[in-house]
């Protein structure tokens, strides 16, 4: 049997009763110890999300240090970059607004070579910080700013809908569109006046948050 073919065997479920299994343990029974990294990495793609915030940005660099330094960690995927909305009234933290930290950021992990992605949140601060780069134009069309009403919706567990998660509770959004009393979801949710309001918005906004302040500023570090 050829390494690793017991995966492979695994697929075909027609003979097969299932039973709980931790991940550790499933992949003792498929490869050694010894072998597990490199199996891990050629089977998933392993991502870590990191929420920036003032608060959080300095250590970010040691996390990509550690990234581009740890040997357990060889073949991890990418660090990518949520950026903070201040949906928590209480909270101390502060959203990352300067481009000129944002591009400190970004460029460390191409300096790393950290491999680096963001949330659409984000993206009006990366085009911002990429615009002097010679591959400019390429990154932009890699980019995807906020879709929410566009191609994207958030639906909480009372049925309500919002535009995004972030939304919910917030300013004309207090109140969601109740999904379960609707007889036609595109006529009477997808296409309610408070949500082609909404997106009329956010196109206006260059797609970039009219909720939440997340417009890139240039400062002095």
């Amino acid at each position: 049997m050829k390494k690793y073919d017991i995966v492979n065997e695994i697929t075909d479920t027609k003979n097969y009763e299932y039973e709980e299994i931790t991940v550790r343990e499933f992949l003792n029974t498929i490869c050694p110890k010894e072998e597990r990294n490199n199996f891990i990495r050629q089977m998933f793609a392993v991502n870590m999300h990191y929420l920036l915030s003032e608060e959080t940005y300095d250590r970010a660099f040691s996390v990509i240090d550690d990234i581009s330094s740890d040997k357990e960690l060889e073949g991890f995927n990418a660090i990518v970059f949520l950026q903070y909305k201040h949906k928590n009234k209480t909270s101390s933290f502060h959203s990352v607004l300067d481009v000129s930290k944002y591009t400190k950021l970004i460029n460390y992990c191409k300096e790393k070579k950290v491999r680096y992605g963001f949330d659409s949140c984000s993206c009006p601060m990366f085009i911002e910080s990429i615009k002097n780069d010679i591959d400019k134009n390429q990154m932009e069309m890699l980019s995807e700013p906020c879709e929410s009403g566009l191609m994207s919706s958030y639906i909480n567990c009372k049925g309500e809908f919002f535009v995004c998660s972030f939304a919910e509770g917030e300013g004309e959004w207090t109140k969601g569109i109740n999904v379960l009393e609707c007889d036609n979801f595109v006529d009477d949710v997808w296409n309610n006046e408070r949500v082609i309001e909404w997106r009329e918005k956010l196109i206006g906004n260059k797609r970039s948050c009219p909720i939440y302040n997340l417009v890139p500023s240039v400062q002095k570090v």
